[in-house]
């Protein structure tokens, strides 16, 4: 069960601020006393609860989001397109016996073009729908942290959800699959030594675009200028970003995941980058949040 109440202390709205006055805040109360304070938020909001709850939906999302990709692939007759998915997602998925699961997503998705065409709906529907559960997850976690305990209501925070889902989820979704699947894309298309370069700016790029997004709109509270929130943006990406590098190189370095986990290791895999970057989102959103209290405290 999700906790209702929040321990953090409420942000008191600071409309009335200027945008470019939260760099002159963050210089006042420097960066490091900064992060112990947001820390502390994230943790009185149950931020490591509501990133496990996150980082699930993103976890139901994934396969039939993958499902749905190679469906689409060979529905409409790109043969490149869909040995392309196969061959990165297999390159990234630890394991040798974690083949047998990439190659089962691939032949139902295969499966569900030629026969079903409602099927292939079904499966983006149902990738949507996680999605959409987990940006409502994110809206609720938003108003924790900012020490509200006030949520929408039900078909307002999943009708939102549904938007920010289609927005800020596909651009967060591409900047993963810019870092985590660059060197197999770069294989699979022309200009491998451009992409090689430019997939780094653009995913950097992407992730604090969606972070503003929802950062913007996600807790229920009318929020103060997106400057205000790049602070926490500019946090969780490069954050998101450590910690995929991070996890990355362990599952690349590690010699028995793959073994120990058997077929389940992809998933196993997906689900702690997963809650990594619920984590390195929330608490993005405590630092944005914390910078704000430090104002209205002045």
């Amino acid at each position: 069960m999700m906790p209702t109440k929040t321990k953090a202390t409420e942000v008191h709205n600071t409309r009335e601020l200027e945008g470019d006055e939260a760099w002159a805040v963050l210089k006042r109360v420097r960066y490091v006393p900064l992060a112990k304070k947001s820390i502390q938020r994230f943790r009185d909001a149950s931020g490591m609860a509501y990133a496990r709850a996150i980082g699930f939906q993103i976890m139901l999302a994934a396969l039939p989001a993958l499902i749905f990709a190679v469906a689409l692939a060979t529905w409409t007759d790109i043969d490149s397109v869909r040995t392309s998915i196969e061959s990165v997602v297999s390159s990234v998925t630890p394991g040798s016996s974690s083949d047998g699961l990439v190659q089962q997503a691939v032949r139902q998705g295969e499966q569900n073009a030629n026969g079903n065409t409602l099927a292939l709906v079904f499966g983006g529907l149902a990738a949507l729908f996680s999605g959409t559960a987990g940006m409502a997850q994110f809206m609720q976690s938003a108003s924790r942290i900012y020490g509200t305990d006030q949520d929408r209501s039900f078909w307002r925070r999943y009708g939102v959800g549904l938007l920010l889902a289609l927005t800020a989820g596909i651009l967060l979704g591409g900047a993963f699959v810019a870092v985590a699947f660059g060197t197999g894309i770069a294989e699979a298309v022309e200009g491998e030594s451009i992409w090689a370069w430019a997939r780094w700016p653009l995913a950097v790029v992407g992730v604090i675009v969606a972070l503003s997004v929802l950062y913007k709109v996600a807790p229920n509270r009318d929020q103060p200028d997106v400057s205000w929130l790049l602070v926490g943006g500019i946090t969780a990406t490069v954050l998101w970003i450590l910690l995929s590098l991070g996890l990355a190189l362990y599952l690349s370095l590690s010699s028995t995941f793959g073994d120990t986990y058997g077929p389940v290791a992809g998933l196993i895999g997906l689900a702690l980058w997963a809650q990594l970057s619920g984590i390195a989102a929330i608490l993005g959103m405590a630092f944005a949040a914390q910078l704000e209290a430090e104002a209205a405290s002045g």
